[in-house]
C-alpha cells in the first residue's frame, strides 16, 4: 500500500465558526480538496465569544455556571440545527461535554 503525502491542514475558529453561512464557506473548501484528490484535515477551535466567555465566567462570573452553560448550549444547538447536524448522537456527546465543563467549572468556584 503506497500512501502519498497529498494532505492539507486547516486550522480555523472565531469569526469561521461564527455562523451558518460561515461554516458552509469552510464545507465548500473542503469538498474542493476532496474533489481533487486531496485530503483535508480540519482542525476546529472555539466558535467565536466561546473562548472570552469561558476566561469571564472563570475569572469574572456575572451568572451561575449552570446558567453561563446553558446559554453555550443554546448557541451550538441552534447552530447545530441550522445546519442539519444535530442528531442523537450530537447530543449524547454534547451532554457529556456540557456535564464535564460545568463540573470543570464548579471546580474553580
Amino acid at each position: 500500500m503506497t500512501v502519498e503525502n497529498n494532505f492539507i491542514v486547516y486550522k480555523c475558529g472565531g469569526d469561521i465558526a461564527a455562523d451558518v453561512p460561515s461554516i458552509r464557506k469552510v464545507q465548500n473548501i473542503l469538498e474542493g480538496d476532496i474533489n481533487s484528490s486531496r485530503f483535508p484535515i480540519l482542525v476546529h477551535s472555539g466558535m467565536r465569544g466561546v473562548t472570552d466567555a469561558l476566561l469571564a465566567q472563570i475569572f469574572r462570573p456575572s451568572q451561575s455556571n449552570g446558567e453561563f452553560i446553558q446559554g453555550l448550549y443554546q448557541k451550538h444547538y441552534e447552530l447545530g440545527k441550522s445546519l442539519g447536524a444535530w442528531n442523537g448522537n450530537v447530543e449524547s456527546r454534547v451532554g457529556e461535554v456540557r456535564a464535564h465543563t460545568e463540573s470543570l467549572l464548579n471546580d474553580v468556584h
